[in-house]
């Protein structure tokens, strides 16, 4: 990460995001892998359309896509490592037929998230292999496309130390918890693949999560966020100048 003037990416990066199911002024932490890529998959799916009182003259592309959609669960069960968390969703699936109408067609769309870089780029891979095989298997064919999102969010150990320590002086270490991993995706882990760093949580007990029309955070906790990052910018430097 370089601006385009050549200004050196920062020597540390420090970052937090509101977490609505933790109690207000909470700080939430966790090293190493904390949250994930997030990609984007879109199938479409092209059969023979028909009437659907005669499904063996035509290629159903809603049943394909529906073996399409239940065989790609094997690519997390079988052919993730264990141990790297690992998710696979299709939130979509439209087939514009009718009650007497197979369609010429079906469109699925989905989200790929992982926590490790290098079975991400596998399973991209292996994701196009298997939707191609599958209709093929079913007489369709398949168009796949992959859009990648963000890269998995990764924190350094000794800012993350650095962190929790400071929380536990600013808020209380009683309110300090240790972050489970999150699948949401964050671009502030392009800041962290080129600096040290570390992305935390900050609790703002909200009844309803984030991206609702309900979110409501205890504006309160606002204050705490903003105190903490000014209180952690100067402890950050205390310990530059103690160590140098």
């Amino acid at each position: 990460m370089e601006a385009s003037n050549g200004t050196p990416a920062p020597e540390a990066a420090f970052g937090q995001h509101a977490k609505p199911d933790l109690p207000p002024g909470t700080i939430g932490v966790r090293s190493g892998a904390f949250m994930a890529s997030t990609d984007e998959v879109y199938v479409t799916v092209d059969g023979a359309g028909g009437h659907s009182a005669k499904p063996h003259t035509a290629v159903d592309p809603t049943y394909v896509a529906s073996q399409i959609v239940g065989a790609l669960q094997s690519l997390i069960s079988r052919r993730c490592p264990p141990g790297v968390p690992s998710i696979l969703t299709i939130g979509r699936l439209v087939a514009d037929g009718a009650t007497n109408v197979i369609p010429e067609s079906a469109r699925m769309e989905g989200t790929f998230r992982a926590m490790d870089e290098t079975w991400r780029f596998r399973a991209h891979a292996l994701f196009r292999q298997l939707v191609k095989r599958t209709a093929e298997a079913h007489g369709a064919t398949a168009e796949v496309e992959v859009r990648g999102g963000y890269p998995m969010l990764h924190n350094h150990d000794a800012p993350t130390t650095l962190v929790k320590e400071a929380a536990a002086e600013y808020v209380g270490a009683d309110r300090v918890v240790d972050a489970d991993r999150w699948f949401a995706g964050e671009d502030f882990a392009y800041f962290l693949q080129e600096s040290p760093g570390t992305f935390y949580q900050l609790g703002v007990g909200s009844e309803h999560g984030l991206h609702t029309s309900r979110f409501d955070p205890d504006e309160e906790a606002l204050r705490t966020g903003a105190g903490f990052l000014a209180y952690l910018a100067w402890r950050y430097g205390r310990t530059q100048v103690q160590e140098n």
